[in-house]
């Protein structure tokens, strides 16, 4: 039996409403009717689909495992890499994001720490009788807070 058959049969037989289940579930009524009627296009994506088929599927009181396996045969995942299906006729785009490696920040970030050092090694030769709260130790570490 195909998916939206059983759910509406399931849904049927326990005499309830879209807006029973949707007040429910929380799933809009549209995205209901999708699944019912297996316009998955209509979905807001792949996952959403499962996830929707999974909470529907449990608050009918089905096999939710089965439901998603035929999902998962009707729609399978594309595993080329390229794209990833969302549904029927909606595609996302290849999600390979390279950030691209400076080695300006590394020196930057190797200088500052080194200036720091020396700030804090020459505060800290400095052996003038003061409060700690006053060493320009203190100063320069709560400055770099």
């Amino acid at each position: 039996m195909a998916i939206g058959n059983k759910l509406r049969q399931a849904r049927e037989n326990l005499s309830l409403t879209l807006e029973d289940i949707e007040s429910t579930t929380k799933i809009r009524r549209k995205y209901l009717e999708a699944l019912e009627n297996e316009q998955f296009g209509i979905l807001p994506g792949r996952v959403y689909a499962r996830c929707f088929l999974n909470t529907y599927a449990r608050f009918l009181g089905l096999n939710t495992k089965e439901i998603i396996q035929k999902y998962d045969r009707i729609f399978p995942p594309e595993t080329d890499g390229e794209t990833e299906t969302a549904g029927p006729g909606r595609l996302k785009p290849k999600k390979s994001y390279t950030t691209p490696k400076i080695d300006t920040c590394d020196r930057l970030t190797a200088n500052r720490d080194a200036h720091l050092v020396a700030q804090i090694r020459k505060a800290l030769a400095e052996k003038k009788k003061q409060p700690w709260w006053e060493r320009p130790v203190i100063r320069l570490l709560v400055k770099l807070r």
